[in-house]
């Protein structure tokens, strides 16, 4: 309930938006839709602006424009433009994609850089090369829903190589074991895990499969007494409560998202 427009995180906001449209598409409920559309319509509408060329600024009163706002965004419009009909959703979503390929998003790699921000020494626009499974798994979601939609190929090329950077160059096709510090890395790769899964589905493609079960396998292995995951997956989680809940959840949405994999592709 409410207005969120209070939160400067224009990337919260765009989760909220998913988040809400998701519930109305298994619901039916359409309290979900109205309030996803309008919060993500108010948000789109204070984030974009055509410094650097377009794109989604992240925070309010910052100049950063960051994967981390493009990716869900591009999520969010594809969802809404599902449940609404309405198609200029899909062109946000598309506008977006095409913006990111520019700035952020290595199409002959797959990786997906941070941010672009001007640097107040140069002068110049500098790119922050960081990489995250967090933006790696929605620009992930965003290439396989446009993909669906479109039929172009080259967003089933992109998912493609976003799988694949993400686990033969981020992680070597081994566990991943990172993304532990601070109170949001640590929910990262749970979001990589839901978009895994999708990419799995829509393209019937398995080069992630043998990965994320490996993943599953060794994280739950990894679990403490208490039957608690923490987010280095490689490692065991010491007993008692981890440090955070949202750390733990990776596990969670890894197992749910992993599971049903097998059987799901033989249909």
């Amino acid at each position: 309930t409410g207005d969120w427009m209070y939160n400067k995180f224009n990337d919260d906001i765009a989760w909220a938006a998913i988040s809400c449209v998701r519930a109305y598409l298994l619901t039916g409920n359409k309290v979900y839709l109205e309030k996803s559309k309008d919060q993500f319509d108010k948000m789109y509408a204070r984030a974009f602006t055509n410094k650097y060329g377009g794109g989604l600024n992240w925070f309010e009163t910052k100049t950063s424009k960051n994967a981390c706002i493009q990716g869900p965004a591009m999520v969010a419009s594809c969802y809404l433009a599902e449940a609404t009909g309405d198609k200029t959703y899909y062109d946000k979503a598309i506008a977006l994609y095409s913006w990111s390929k520019i700035y952020l998003f290595d199409t002959s790699t797959g990786k997906v850089n941070d941010n672009i921000n001007l640097d107040k020494k140069t002068g110049l626009v500098r790119t922050g090369t960081w990489s995250s499974t967090y933006n790696q798994g929605t620009f992930l979601g965003a290439a396989v829903m446009l993909y669906k939609y479109t039929e172009e190929a080259n967003y089933l090329q992109d998912a493609e190589r976003i799988a694949s950077y993400t686990k033969d160059n981020m992680y070597k096709g081994k566990t991943m074991n990172n993304e532990d510090g601070g109170n949001d890395l640590p929910g990262f790769k749970g979001i990589f895990a839901r978009y895994a899964r999708m990419y799995t589905m829509e393209t019937k493609k398995t080069d992630l499969v043998g990965w994320m079960l490996l993943n599953a396998n060794v994280a739950y292995n990894n679990r403490n007494s208490l039957d608690l995951i923490h987010t280095k997956w490689a490692t065991k989680t010491p007993e008692g409560k981890p440090k955070s809940a949202f750390g733990s959840s990776t596990a969670v949405s890894l197992i749910m998202n992993t599971l049903p994999f097998k059987e799901l592709i033989k249909n």
